[in-house]
């Protein structure tokens, strides 16, 4: 089961030793997004059903939503570093 990424910590370390640390609750946002999702997974459904009736070349848009909805619970244990001459930034979803 792949589950969506719960936190996201964001840390920025600069020269000279001065850190800053964000822990970001990204499961707040869920409920909201999971309501997006559906609304935006019926008009999918309702755009795919309208080209496939009218005879024009089908398009997969309810595949492509729910393509998304998969690539969003991939993203869980992504961690990306960026250093630069001036700050190092260290971005953790898990």
């Amino acid at each position: 089961m792949m589950l969506p990424p719960a936190l996201t910590h964001v840390r920025v370390v600069r020269p000279g030793g001065k850190r800053f640390g964000l822990w970001v609750p990204v499961f707040l946002l869920w409920p909201l997004l999971f309501v997006l999702g559906l609304v935006a997974l019926a008009i999918a459904a309702l755009a795919d059903s309208i080209l496939y009736a009218s005879g024009r070349t089908y398009h997969h848009y309810t595949r492509l939503v729910a393509g998304l909805f998969a690539l969003l619970g991939k993203t869980r244990g992504t961690v990306v570093r960026v250093d630069g001459p001036d700050t190092d930034i260290h971005i953790e979803i898990r």
